[in-house]
């Protein structure tokens, strides 16, 4: 199960490669035939998320936590799979359960902020992301995640204050500059953002001009910070390789809302609507809930003015809306044991 954890988790933090993926399945298999315990079925289920494979990943995990109903990583894991999948009333169940089973746990505080922010809870969701770096201030995807709900809210200046302070502290944070690059971006800067992109890669892609790289370029993991980058750039055959290599993760069974959505974004800049309106749907119906993301991004104008754009926008705020009243109880249960306010500087010092 050990094993399996550490394939997954290069996969998912390091850039593995796909012979990663696979021993990371083929290792928790291993496990369960030595001795099905709960490790091991949560070492399955960590290995088929990483695949994107969302809905394998929770069946395995509830079976993880039925045999060991006390463990807050499981709980926390199936909360976050179903805020992936747009399912907010049992993401908030799991993330409650799992807060419950140990409210020091920097990541079940963390999850329970980005779902609250996929709701539009988002005086809670702040509350939770100061919560979670209260726990613990040098976690880079909870500082990632709230910069993301400023920018969201449009408070760029919030944004950039809260990534600069804590890049002066821990400098060299791809995630952060990633952050960084989102907030220019969404203001127009495109050169500020392009910098910051090419900051935030760690090993840059080999550009598809160098022919004996081409192989590699399209079987390589692609990350959505790559993708701006080389949508700024505007260089055609890149983007061509790009969509190969989204399309390639997709036909292996990939239900993650962001590969879809940026297959839509590559459609929309190379002015083909229909194809940018087929994957922003399939987008939204594997969970993908921002709606104000998509109003700011370059070359989406005429995509979201179509109708049927337009009425799933709608929904899924009406939706969300709804799930605020009914899912009040859970909330208020978040608002009882939210944090107090600090700010950001005095958070990361």
């Amino acid at each position: 199960a050990g094993l399996s954890q550490a394939y997954s988790q290069k996969y998912y933090q390091f850039k593995g490669s796909e012979q990663d993926k696979k021993l990371a399945i083929d290792n928790a298999y291993l496990a369960i035939t030595y001795g099905s315990s709960a490790q091991a079925f949560k070492a399955l289920g960590n290995a088929y998320y990483v695949s994107s494979w969302l809905s394998k990943s929770i069946n395995v995990l509830l079976k993880a936590f039925s045999k060991n109903n006390d463990n807050a990583e499981i709980a926390t894991n199936i909360g976050f799979i179903y805020s992936e999948q747009g399912q907010f009333d049992k993401a908030l169940s799991w993330h409650r359960k799992a807060v419950q089973l140990d409210e020091n746990y920097a990541v079940a505080s963390l999850h329970s902020a980005i779902t609250l922010q996929r709701l539009g809870a988002y005086e809670l969701a702040h509350a939770w992301y100061e919560k979670t770096i209260n726990l613990q201030p040098d976690y880079m995807l909870a500082i990632y995640h709230w910069a993301q709900l400023h920018i969201e809210q449009q408070n760029y200046q919030q944004a950039e204050i809260l990534l600069q302070v804590a890049l002066k502290k821990f400098p060299k944070q791809t995630l952060l500059e990633e952050a960084l690059a989102d907030s220019y971006y969404f203001q127009g800067l495109q050169q500020k953002a392009l910098t910051a992109y090419k900051a935030s890669i760690d090993q840059p892609i080999s550009l598809a001009s160098e022919k004996q790289n081409r192989a590699q370029f399209t079987s390589h993991k692609i990350t959505r910070a790559e993708v701006m980058v080389i949508l700024i750039m505007g260089n055609d055959e890149e983007i061509a390789l790009s969509e190969k290599s989204l399309q390639q993760l997709l036909a292996l069974g990939d239900e993650k809302p962001q590969t879809s959505l940026l297959l839509a974004q590559i459609f929309a800049y190379q002015k083909k609507p229909q194809l940018a309106l087929r994957y922003l749907i399939q987008a939204i119906e594997q969970g993908f809930q921002n709606t104000a993301y998509l109003y700011v991004l370059t070359n989406f104008t005429e995509v979201i003015k179509s109708a049927q754009i337009q009425g799933k926008l709608l929904a899924i705020e009406q939706r969300k809306k709804q799930q605020r009243v009914s899912l009040q109880a859970e909330l208020l249960w978040f608002n009882d044991h939210r944090s107090e306010h600090i700010s950001h500087a005095t958070m990361l010092d």
